[in-house]
């Protein structure tokens, strides 16, 4: 069968922690499964560790049995013992460094930004992915553009790049949406700042004057979803763009 990885993520907001699963099918049987943090993320090609931030990483196979985890380097993780095409992965990540956050995502009590650097995945399969998001009571979800939405709370991306490249917004947070040329540009406030409640929408149309500009100049808008994300905490020094969205201090 063609590769494929199935992902549930619960975001535990009080524990500032995710709990990632992972159903990765189409590996060889009887050969060692390679699993990776990658080292950068698009906009930042900096070498960084970010399995740091994993721990208690279980595997089994289909029927429950366990498999052999041991560390490969810095990034990486060698699952063995596998007698099937499919694989069984369990583990937690700390996700509660604010200044991590436009590279590896933040889970704080209110809110989190999920980001594809706290999953595995396998650099030798590829293939499709699915994730499925697991929220607290009362959290919202939003999504940017690049992923085909199949229920409230599950996405299908075309590759672990794709992905990646998602910041993902979780809890409770404010959305202000404008429209330019029939596209749709989401402006997601994390938080609230000094000023918020009689200035966001004057800033808004701010900064849609850099839509207009890069319209201008390109003739159109190359998707039909654009999400600004922004953080008013002063440990939040972010600043980097996706392929559908930008993060924003």
């Amino acid at each position: 069968m063609s590769a494929f990885t199935e992902y549930r993520v619960v975001i535990r907001p009080h524990a500032h922690l995710l709990e990632v699963s992972m159903d990765v099918r189409g590996s060889a049987p009887g050969k060692p499964l390679f699993l990776a943090t990658p080292s950068w993320v698009p906009g930042a090609y900096g070498f960084m560790r970010y399995a740091r931030d994993l721990y208690e990483l279980k595997a089994t196979d289909a029927s429950g049995a366990p498999l052999a985890v041991t560390r490969e380097g810095w990034t990486g993780f060698k699952i063995s013992g596998a007698t099937s095409d499919r694989v069984l992965v369990s583990y937690r990540a700390s996700a509660s460094d604010a200044a991590w956050g436009e590279l590896s995502g933040l889970v704080d009590d209110e809110y989190a930004v999920l980001l594809g650097t706290r999953y595995l995945f396998a650099p030798d399969l590829g293939g499709r992915c699915r994730v499925r998001y697991e929220l607290p009571k009362g959290w919202a979800l939003h999504h940017p553009g690049g992923a085909q939405q199949t229920d409230e709370r599950t996405f299908d991306y075309p590759s672990y790049a794709a992905l990646l490249d998602a910041p993902v917004v979780a809890g409770k947070f404010t959305v202000i949406s404008r429209t330019n040329s029939g596209a749709t540009f989401d402006h997601i406030f994390l938080d609230r700042g000094y000023g918020s409640d009689t200035e966001a929408e004057g800033f808004v149309d701010a900064v849609m004057k850099t839509a207009d500009g890069c319209r201008e100049l390109f003739g159109s808008f190359p998707f039909d979803r654009y999400s600004f994300i922004f953080s008013h905490s002063p440990t939040a020094h972010w600043g980097l763009e996706h392929a559908y969205g930008t993060m924003k201090l």
